[in-house]
């Protein structure tokens, strides 16, 4: 009777140990993400670091400051020309080509 009573009791650990909220599959589970959210983590660093070069770039370099105001607003100095190239498929979404008219 006493062996039978001691393995339920170890019985009811091993399952309580490997099931329950804090067991061994839970474990697991939270391995996995906290190896996602670093890896996240990770990636954010990388472009915090990418985007503090670009701003130390364009509070000292002129010519950079330059040509990203030219390529993001599309500003163009009064005597250069200003050339916008669409993809073709920036065409087929409502931008008409003065050819078709």
């Amino acid at each position: 009777m006493r062996h039978i009573i001691f393995l339920i009791l170890i019985v009811g650990l091993v399952f309580y140990l490997v099931f329950s909220t804090n067991g061994l599959i839970q474990y697991q589970e939270l391995i996995k993400i906290k190896e996602k959210y670093r890896r996240e983590s990770m990636e954010y660093d990388k472009r915090i670091s990418r985007l503090q070069e670009e701003i130390e770039l364009l509070k000292k370099d002129r010519d950079y400051l330059e040509m990203v105001i030219k390529k993001e607003l599309n500003y163009k100095k009064m005597d250069e020309d200003l050339y916008i190239i669409l993809n073709g498929d920036e065409n087929s979404n409502g931008i008409r080509d003065n050819k078709t008219n």
